[in-house]
């Protein structure tokens, strides 16, 4: 959760050296693994997170989640987490989903994206990923 938190500030270098130091450890729950694998994507690493998935018994839904994040699935990763029930974890993945989508030029998409996350985040109050998810609307228009 650190790594996510300093790369969210923008500290990407911190954030890898985290990793790095965390990527050897075996995670039993599937929480912290996909917490990590949510990181390992942002940072273009998925791919360091089919090992770890290999090796861990998380049930399929948890499995397509991780799986969709190994590939830099955001989207793929965000319907899996819904489809879980896990609200903050699909809103943040659209987040994701939407930049990417807002750097491709593929508003449409973007918008749709950004719709889901910015009724979750609205709805708890988490200001700081309502600007953030206002700026990707506003750059998506």
């Amino acid at each position: 959760m650190h790594a996510t938190l300093l790369l969210e500030e923008g500290r990407t270098d911190e954030a890898s050296a985290l990793i790095d130091e965390v990527a050897g450890l075996r995670f039993s729950d599937y929480y912290h693994v996909l917490d990590f694998g949510m990181t390992l994507a942002a940072l273009g690493r998925g791919e360091e997170l089919t090992a770890s998935l290999d090796n861990e018994d998380i049930g399929e839904g948890w499995r397509a989640a991780g799986g969709a994040l190994a590939m830099g699935d955001f989207g793929a990763a965000a319907a899996a987490y819904a489809e879980l029930g896990l609200r903050p974890y699909e809103a943040r993945a659209r987040l994701h989903a939407a930049a990417r989508l807002v750097g491709e030029g593929r508003r449409r998409e973007a918008d749709e994206h950004l719709g889901g996350a910015l009724a979750f985040y609205r709805t708890v109050g988490a200001t700081r990923y309502i600007r953030e998810g206002e700026g990707l609307l506003a750059a998506s228009a």
